[in-house]
């Protein structure tokens, strides 16, 4: 090639473009080390298929008389090359760490900005790799269009699948020790997080399948193995129920406030029902909702939930806490484990245990 040939000058005129960082580059690379190929998605992508050799894309770079084409092993390898089609020659200065000059950082940009797009669209990190998981991710991708989402980079292990229309997680993967969930061994095992239903908190905290949630409130979720203990079908099932009851959280975020700050004015010593604080809400048929609110309390702050039970006086089945909470405070739990109601309850529209009026709840709904 001739000297003034782009392609072999790293001084192109061109100096005021800003080169794109060999860095990047190199990151981009690099992070195909810790992926996986999806299923299905190379050919969607615009791969073509050769044979046992496995997969090849190629597009040109804009601006110039090159192609980046990329190559796929059927062992879900990639590596790149950069080439001018017209005569085969391989070009290879955007590599070159100490190569600079616009049009190298032109190609090197195209090149990094390609592989960030194949890695998304055509790759997922390869962390999870049980037979369990992958039908989980599957499920979610296929039915919700929703991804797993590793939110911390430090922590690979931990990831999670969130609504895609409210934002809120329905499930947390872990990839931690078995003892880490209460089981025996130190092998690395893979765990789902999921959220308890309130009206099958007592069955679920009764049951030896479920386990206690690692690092979340143990009110609130439980966890699920992901080795082949348990049926796949059943932790699929317990897995969109859980996707139920984070967009419930979301059918009126005014309501969840709401509700959560007449909690906060339940005062030390007293109690309020689930009912009671319904109708203080407006919502006087929705008990069970209120359940759902107070069951996802921590993610809005932090709130007395300890404080309330059911019209009975009975305390939140699995909460271990609450009854040594309330007897702190001052609330007497008679011999057979219920709240002494005709004592503790407060009066929220009343004066004689103080608390908040029933004008003043009104008042506070219509603002």
């Amino acid at each position: 090639m001739k000297p003034g040939n782009p392609m072999m000058d790293s001084t192109h005129p061109n100096e005021g473009m800003i080169a794109q960082s060999i860095g990047d580059y190199q990151d981009a690379l690099a992070g195909f080390a810790h992926l996986r190929v999806r299923a299905g998605t190379l050919s969607a992508f615009g791969f073509k298929r050769k044979g046992k050799a496995g997969w090849l894309y190629a597009e040109a770079i804009p601006g110039t008389s090159l192609e980046c084409r990329v190559a796929v092993t059927t062992a879900g390898k990639l590596s790149e090359t950069v080439v001018d089609p017209g005569t085969g020659d391989e070009y290879i200065q955007y590599r070159m760490p100490d190569a600079n000059g616009a049009f190298i950082g032109q190609v090197r940009e195209a090149v990094t900005s390609l592989l960030n797009r194949i890695a998304a669209a055509c790759f997922e990190r390869d962390v999870f790799r049980l037979e369990q998981s992958l039908a989980l991710l599957e499920t979610a991708r296929c039915r919700w269009g929703e991804e797993l989402e590793y939110l911390w980079e430090d922590s690979p292990e931990y990831a999670v699948l969130r609504r895609a229309d409210t934002e809120k997680w329905y499930a947390v993967l872990m990839r931690l020790p078995r003892r880490k969930f209460g089981l025996a061994g130190d092998e690395v095992s893979e765990f789902v997080l999921l959220r308890i239903p309130p009206d099958d908190a007592e069955a679920i905290h009764g049951d030896s399948r479920f386990l206690p949630a690692f690092h979340m409130n143990k009110r609130t979720w439980f966890a699920m193995p992901l080795d082949g203990g348990a049926d796949i079908a059943e932790i699929l099932r317990r897995m969109e129920r859980s996707r139920e009851l984070a967009v419930k959280m979301m059918i009126d975020e005014r309501l969840i406030h709401e509700v959560l700050s007449i909690v906060g004015e339940i005062p030390a010593g007293r109690v309020a029902t689930y009912g009671q604080l319904a109708g203080l809400a407006g919502r006087k048929r929705n008990s069970r909702l209120v359940g759902t609110i107070l069951s996802m309390a921590d993610l809005y702050g932090e709130y007395p939930c300890h404080r309330v039970v059911n019209h009975a006086g009975r305390l939140a089945p699995g909460f271990t806490a609450q009854r040594a909470l309330l007897e702190a405070e001052g609330v007497r739990i008679k011999t057979n484990g219920l709240v002494d109601m005709p004592n503790c309850q407060w009066e929220a529209d009343g004066a004689k245990r103080g608390g908040t009026t029933k004008k003043t709840a009104d008042k506070r709904r219509q603002k």
